[in-house]
């Protein structure tokens, strides 16, 4: 009789183990334990951001005259244009930091300061318009503050 006491204790001692991982598993199935994923706001904000220059005509000018000579041109450069800094930093929401640069097409174009948080990126390319081929890749960069 002594023996299947102990048995029973084991048994129960598995099945007490066993319980408390399933809740633990379905707690952390369900999202109960998760990481909020930013990702997809700042890429749209990005491509918002983008579109908004890629239709403005005073913007793509601005970028369109800029010399390949001087390519890329950088955010915190003197040559960076005024006016799309501007815009950029009107359009970036409060919980972000964005810089923009401007690159030629088939170039490496990379955030050259080292930031120790998930950057975001995106591109858009700026062709031309009635009067000039100058073809430049306009690239954003963003990370949560």
């Amino acid at each position: 009789m002594m023996n299947k006491k102990g048995w029973i204790k084991i048994v129960e001692a598995f099945f007490a183990i066993l319980l408390v991982m399933g809740v633990l598993l379905v707690v952390m199935n369900r999202g109960g334990i998760t990481q909020q994923d930013i990702s997809k706001k700042v890429y749209e904000v990005e491509v918002s951001i983008l579109r908004e220059i890629e239709v403005d005509n005073n913007l793509r000018d601005t970028i369109l005259k800029i010399n390949e000579d001087i390519l890329p041109v950088k955010w915190g450069n003197d040559n960076f244009p005024a006016n799309l800094k501007t815009k950029v930093k009107s359009r970036t929401p409060n919980y972000l930091n964005c810089q923009t640069q401007i690159c030629e097409i088939g170039k490496v174009c990379s955030l050259n300061t080292f930031i120790d948080k998930d950057v975001y990126s995106q591109e858009i390319r700026i062709t031309a318009d009635q009067e000039t081929y100058a073809p430049k890749l306009l690239k954003i960069f963003c990370w949560v503050r």
